[in-house]
């Protein structure tokens, strides 16, 4: 099942956006040492330079949802800026091999 890409509107697209959200949890819970594949994905593509409008066409969420990503990472790294977040993110392997 793909995740909706538009505002649900309806019970029955409301469940389909619980549903993904579910399962994206549980696939990020996986990986709480380091990165769930999504983060790693969103890392790469702002290493490379790519906008928050960009990294989130590619990845399929909105730029609202990058961006609150992008803070989550900063979070757990104890980051207070997005180039001290790349630095922590080098420092602990996350920018290596994806």
């Amino acid at each position: 099942m793909s995740c909706p890409r538009y505002p649900p509107r309806t019970p029955i697209q409301w469940e389909r956006v619980r549903v993904c959200w579910t399962a994206c949890s549980r696939s990020c819970a996986q990986w709480s040492a380091g990165l769930c594949p999504r983060e790693r994905k969103l890392l790469s593509l702002l290493v490379s330079g790519s906008t928050d409008t960009v990294a989130a066409a590619a990845i399929g969420v909105s730029v609202r949802t990058v961006r609150r990503m992008v803070r989550d990472l900063m979070n757990r790294l104890g980051a207070r800026s997005r180039f001290q977040a790349g630095a922590k993110a080098a420092e602990r392997g996350w920018l290596a091999g994806g």
